[in-house]
């Protein structure tokens, strides 16, 4: 089956080294490109895209303005690729929220070219595989997700929800008219686009300071790996934990400078303190660390308890940092004072060292196939029988606090 592409960008030039870089992959058609949102709406109603390719700084409308239009009304899996200052990297984590799949950097295209269209046929086929997890405002103002299914790949639907329909799947009576006075209600609903920042912010409650002092013996140390659709589903987890939960340390597959603004987005939503690490950062109950995008995360002993370490070393396969080489570290440091969790992404990195930290004793789990994104990482490790539990994203934050007051009862 071939996917079928929009790229979107207003420089004709970046619009032909994309085309000609998709284009070369099989299975890839660059079925249209447009300058502007309001091109690529006209093109969406026509070409019927399976994913779009999102400049962020377009004119006429903002690239994360269209995509918080076009989502809720016209789900397609999109990949946004923007130049990223400081400032940038926010409103990368603002696309994320919004709906995108990946982020990737344009700076790539002149640091090394190869990497970056590795990365981009990579994304854009995680994208074709996606079930999109729409954004969804709570009562009391707080992003959520509800899942929008694609052609097949649908799993049993769940009480009181219904499948967001894509192009070409439409009910009988559905007409293309229908479609296109839906897409075309993007240019109506722009008043209604809010920015995060009009959100009221969650309210963190006060977590115990991380002072460096050695982990208590019955406290685990929980290890979780994500890529495609991870940011959504470590927001879920994370929310939902208490401020004394176990400490936890987190590769989450994302260019460099994004890590840090992804810390940040999740610190003013969580009870626990959530931060980019550091070289040394000791792991505590109350602390979530976050490796940085350039780096390998790694966890080493420290007395009786653990300290994150950095390394710089090579790409595994084409992610620095990995899941698998922080899995590793953590079967050889924490063995089965460990839970490791795996999460939606495309591929297979952290399914070896899953069982890696199986085969030392923690405690393993998987997200399960009807809330994840893409459901590669987590059936790689299903497949190696190195699995414990299967569980929906919205289960994993209670099993992980399950499991830590097991521990801490048998440890009296």
């Amino acid at each position: 089956m071939t996917v079928r592409i929009l790229v979107i960008d207003d420089s004709a030039v970046i619009r032909r080294m994309l085309t000609d870089c998709l284009d070369r992959q099989p299975g890839f058609q660059v079925v249209g490109t447009a300058p502007d949102p309001f091109v690529a709406r006209d093109q969406i109603v026509h070409l019927a895209p399976d994913v779009l390719t999102l400049d962020l700084d377009l004119p006429r409308m903002t690239g994360l303005a269209f995509l918080r239009i076009l989502m809720p009304v016209h789900p397609i899996p999109t990949v946004v690729i923007s130049e990223f200052t400081a400032l940038g990297s926010d409103q990368a984590q603002e696309a994320l929220a919004a709906g995108a799949i990946e982020v990737l950097d344009k700076a790539g295209l002149e640091q090394d070219a190869d990497i970056f269209q590795a990365r981009l046929v990579h994304a854009v086929r995680a994208a074709s595989l996606a079930r999109l997890r729409l954004p969804r405002q709570s009562p009391v103002g707080r992003t959520g997700s509800e899942p929008a299914r694609r052609p097949g790949s649908e799993p049993a639907r769940r009480p009181g929800s219904e499948p967001a329909r894509r192009p070409g799947s439409e009910p009988a009576g559905r007409s293309a008219s229908d479609r296109q006075t839906a897409v075309r209600s993007i240019s109506d609903r722009q008043a209604a686009v809010r920015s995060i920042s009009d959100r009221q912010t969650a309210v963190r409650a006060l977590a115990p300071q991380a002072t460096g002092t050695a982990v208590r013996p019955h406290s685990p140390l929980v290890a979780i790996g994500s890529s495609t659709g991870g940011v959504t589903a470590l927001e879920t987890i994370l929310t939902a934990l208490p401020a004394g939960a176990p400490g936890v340390v987190i590769v989450q597959h994302m260019p460099p400078r994004f890590t840090a603004s992804l810390a940040q987005r999740l610190a003013s939503l969580c009870a626990v303190e959530v931060k980019e690490a550091e070289q040394g950062d000791a792991i505590v109950p109350g602390r979530v660390l976050i490796a940085p995008g350039d780096r390998h995360l790694v966890i080493e002993r420290s007395g009786q308890g653990w300290r994150a370490g950095l390394e710089d070393g090579p790409r595994l396969g084409l992610h620095k940092p990995a899941v698998n080489r922080l899995f590793e570290s953590v079967a050889k440091a924490a063995g089965p004072h460990a839970i490791g969790v795996l999460l939606t992404g495309m591929g297979r990195d952290g399914a070896d060292g899953m069982k890696l930290m199986h085969d030392a004793g923690a405690s393993t789990i998987a997200q399960d196939e009807a809330t994840c994104v893409v459901f590669g990482m987590p059936m790689e490790a299903i497949k190696l029988g190195c699995v414990d539990r299967v569980l929906p994203i919205e289960a994993i934050a209670g099993e992980l606090m399950r499991q830590a007051g097991q521990r801490e009862s048998g440890s009296r």
